[in-house]
């Protein structure tokens, strides 16, 4: 079964928020962390997010896995528009935030756990 998330950027560019769905492994430990770790400013995001839906998110762009190639982005004004899916994440002001549950509720900071190997 799929953890379905959302990757949002506040455009400043704009005032908008852009965004997309990712389907597989939206939980912080996965998604949350590849976010934080890897995908570190507006313009990465930004292309990330113009590439279309996520099947698999990865450490990269290039080795993530995608269902449509430049398609089915979201723009919106208010983050309660941003569709709601298990995780919806936002990167606004240089840091990654989170709102959990398909709630309306706010974005927030989060931190993950890795595993010890």
């Amino acid at each position: 079964m799929a953890t379905r998330s959302s990757i949002n950027l506040f455009n400043k560019e704009t005032g908008k928020i852009i965004g997309c769905y990712c389907h597989f492994d939206g939980y912080i430990s996965h998604v949350g962390r590849l976010l934080k770790q890897n995908y570190t400013s507006d313009d990465q995001i930004k292309y990330l997010i113009y590439k279309g839906p996520i099947e698999t998110l990865n450490t990269t762009i290039e080795s993530s896995i995608f269902f449509i190639d430049g398609v089915q982005h979201h723009e919106v004004t208010t983050t309660i528009e941003i569709p709601s899916y298990n995780y919806d994440y936002l990167f606004i002001n240089g840091e990654w935030l989170v709102r959990h549950s398909g709630t309306n509720e706010r974005f927030i900071s989060y931190t993950y756990e890795t595993k010890e190997d």
